[in-house]
């Protein structure tokens, strides 16, 4: 059972490492993201290159450009794989397991609240209302124990 769980945590770990790695291969540079995507969706658009499909630009494109911002599927792939190493290995219904798991989502929530990764206001919007109503439901639940 301890060798499925730890192969499963390892694979979740190389899983966002390989992203970190081909996120980190593809930009160009934090500060140029925003035209190389524009001219990568163009090219797409009018059929002159595959590379959208191939080189996997939809992973990053709706991120604005900066490094916490690009990067926004890594730290959020890396927030879930917290919460379940936390769910399996704290007491089973504890105060610590419940109080871990919803400081992680306010924490979360702040990151969005600051970082604002989306181009689309909205997305940053219901992204942050949507980890604070989770972050306020588990702290509710925490208060029930």
């Amino acid at each position: 059972m301890i060798i499925g769980q730890v192969f499963a945590f390892g694979l979740g770990l190389a899983w966002i490492l390989l992203i970190f790695l081909h996120l980190y291969r593809e930009n160009i540079s934090n500060i140029l993201h925003e035209e190389y995507i524009i001219r990568k969706e163009m090219e797409y658009i009018v059929n002159l290159s595959d590379n959208w499909l191939t080189r996997y630009f939809f992973m990053f494109s709706s991120y604005k450009s900066d490094v916490f911002k690009m990067y926004n599927r890594v730290i959020f792939n890396g927030m879930f794989l917290l919460l379940i190493f936390l769910a399996n290995y704290l007491e089973k219904k504890s105060e610590k397991q419940a109080v871990a798991i919803t400081l992680i989502f306010f924490l979360y929530a702040l990151y969005l609240a600051f970082s604002r990764p989306y181009r689309c206001p909205h997305s940053n919007i219901l992204a942050f209302t949507l980890n604070i109503t989770i972050g306020l439901n588990s702290f509710t639940l925490t208060l029930k124990k």
